[in-house]
């Protein structure tokens, strides 16, 4: 985390989260221009953004750790499967896809209930479609550390 290294930025958390830092009439805090990437659009603003944290995908080949020091943070998971989506088609090698192969025990009146089933996206399990590639990186909230996927 970037407070950990950095005096000024802990400092100007401090001061926000004292109250002392100057605020417009909505009570907000006017954060300083380097810290923001001005929105344009969507998806220009997107790729600014995972242009500015990841600069250069190329990097992350040789030492793939040095890409956990640098994270985007999400307020929903589906901003968050956009952001993996594009970050996967940056790294080089081929795309692997791998499915989830699940089946109901009793067929009788199931009719789509798999398909349904593959649509849903629960918080803690993996999708039913997984897309790598030899570089990715997978990050588990429940395990302590961060392994690298090797197909």
């Amino acid at each position: 985390m970037r407070a950990r290294d950095d005096p000024g930025f802990i400092d100007y958390l401090s001061r926000i989260g004292n109250g002392e830092e100057p605020t417009n009439s909505k009570g907000q805090v006017k954060l300083p221009d380097p810290m923001v990437i001005p929105y344009t659009n969507l998806p220009d603003s997107l790729e600014a953004l995972i242009s500015y944290v990841y600069p250069d995908m190329n990097l992350f080949d040789s030492t793939p750790f040095e890409m956990m020091k640098r994270s985007i943070l999400c307020p929903k998971n589906e901003f968050i499967d956009d952001i993996n989506s594009k970050l996967i088609e940056r790294l080089h090698g081929e795309e692997i896809i791998y499915v989830s192969d699940d089946r109901a025990r009793n067929t009788v009146g199931q009719g789509d209930y798999v398909d349904y089933l593959n649509t849903l996206k629960p918080r803690g399990l993996p999708y039913h479609r997984l897309t790598l590639k030899k570089t990715s990186l997978y990050s588990d909230r429940t395990v302590q550390r961060e392994t690298c996927l090797d197909p």
